[in-house]
């Protein structure tokens, strides 16, 4: 929906003074977030709702906003992390690249190189993503596609039990390699296509 010239008057002048105060600039980030995703009307609901960054940009030519460095948004349902962020306001779009951290409000993290979602993060794709289950398990994978927020698939995934493998640089006993991995983000059930075993490295089914 179009700005009204009022609310684009708010925009502007948070703009200017994000460039002149430069102490301020995370919290003048959030009103512009307010004002450009999430509602044309501040109020306690939009407080839940904020984002935070070194550097903001507005393109008014494509009603496009980015956040530069150090990014943090926070949502009622999901907290994200990035180096970068950008909004495409004309198709609900959300793109994020470096240190993608993504932790969910059913309790799972994604944490990825790049992607680029619908703005609820429920539909679109993730590259090189390592998904932390909330049931305290490990699957990464090449890249994963994700749809209507109910399920995550993952190709070329790995799936594993270990919880602290990475921290530790253990290896872990056994793990489960397979073309795609679908996790199920409502009951955690998780189904290999074309599964292989591995047994201390060492493959002992397909």
């Amino acid at each position: 929906s179009a700005w009204s010239p009022p609310l684009l008057a708010i925009l502007l002048g948070v703009s200017a003074l994000i460039f002149i105060e430069e102490g301020w600039v995370k919290i003048f980030t959030v009103i512009s977030f307010f004002v450009l995703s999430v509602s044309p009307v501040l109020s306690e609901e939009n407080i839940k709702n904020s984002i935070e960054s070194d550097e903001i940009e507005y393109l008014n030519e494509t009603d496009e906003l980015k956040a530069l460095g150090s990014v943090k948004i926070t949502r009622e349902d999901y907290q994200l992390e990035a180096d970068e962020v950008s909004f495409d306001q004309k198709n609900n779009i959300i793109e994020g690249i470096g240190n993608v951290i993504i932790k969910e409000k059913s309790g799972s993290t994604i944490l990825a190189s790049k992607f680029k979602l619908s703005s609820d993060l429920s539909d679109g794709i993730i590259e090189m993503p390592t998904l932390l289950t909330k049931e305290g398990t490990e699957i990464s994978s090449a890249y994963a596609i994700r749809s209507g927020s109910k399920s995550i698939v993952l190709k070329k995934g790995i799936f594993s039990p270990c919880q602290n493998c990475k921290k530790s640089k253990e290896k872990p006993s056994w793990q489960v390699k397979a073309n795609r991995i679908i996790y199920d983000e409502e009951n955690g059930n998780i189904i290999y296509e074309g599964a292989r075993f591995e047994l201390f490295g060492f493959p002992v089914l397909y």
